[in-house]
């Protein structure tokens, strides 16, 4: 099956904000939202819209390290395979303010099962080792994706068979952590597990499986 990244940015986060993104319509499309930090407070996504339709956060997220902010990640997701082609507004606030060291990235998805998306989801924190998440697939098609925020100063590598959308240093004052995703198709059901190695300082990971639909042709990833 065929893979398709357009484009990438990563955004210092800096909130409440509204995107404007363009869409062609798919009617297996969805859109999802990722955030990372280590500024050390509690800091998540609390409102996150897509032309005026709530965004949701599927089960484990949001995960801080130790409660202490050391590495957090958080991420929400809507279904859009109703919209037409055109412009639309990604709206998000959070918790506490622009961060000291943070960042945020958003996702489409094409190819999902509109009426069942997500199969599994869950989020996990530690301190040095694997950034890890164990999945469970209920389809033999699978879409898997991870998000990763590490207080670590160098890259992370990124788990085999998986695919790297980005890795990146996000601006801040400490300058020593990383943020990253990933994604990695599947086509078996059961115990799947998505991790980056080489983390040595604290760290949060997440990770979500996306059913394929029916005959909705190959995946399809736009990191915008």
């Amino acid at each position: 099956m065929a893979w398709e990244i357009q484009h990438l940015a990563n955004i210092q986060a800096s909130e409440p904000a509204t995107k404007a993104i363009t869409i062609v319509a798919n009617r297996h499309q969805m859109l999802v939202l990722v955030l990372g930090s280590t500024d050390g407070r509690d800091y998540r996504i609390t409102t996150a819209t897509f032309d005026g339709n709530t965004l949701t956060r599927p089960a484990g997220f949001p995960v801080r390290y130790n409660d202490d902010g050391k590495a957090t990640v958080d991420l929400m997701y809507i279904d859009i395979s109703g919209k037409t082609s055109g412009i639309y507004n990604l709206y998000y606030n959070v918790s506490t303010g622009s961060p000291d060291d943070g960042g945020i990235a958003y996702f489409l998805v094409r190819g999902g099962d509109q009426s069942n998306l997500i199969a599994d989801s869950d989020a996990n924190t530690g301190n040095g080792g694997n950034a890890s998440t164990a999945l469970a697939t209920t389809r033999a098609s699978s879409m898997l994706i991870d998000v990763f925020f590490s207080d670590r100063n160098a890259n992370l590598t990124v788990g085999a068979s998986q695919t790297q959308i980005f890795q990146y240093d996000p601006p801040g004052t400490s300058g020593t952590d990383r943020m990253g995703a990933s994604y990695k198709e599947v086509t078996a059901i059961g115990a799947q597990q998505m991790y980056w190695t080489g983390s040595n300082e604290e760290w949060a990971h997440g990770a979500i499986a996306i059913n394929k639909a029916h005959n909705s042709g190959a995946f399809i990833l736009d990191v915008l």
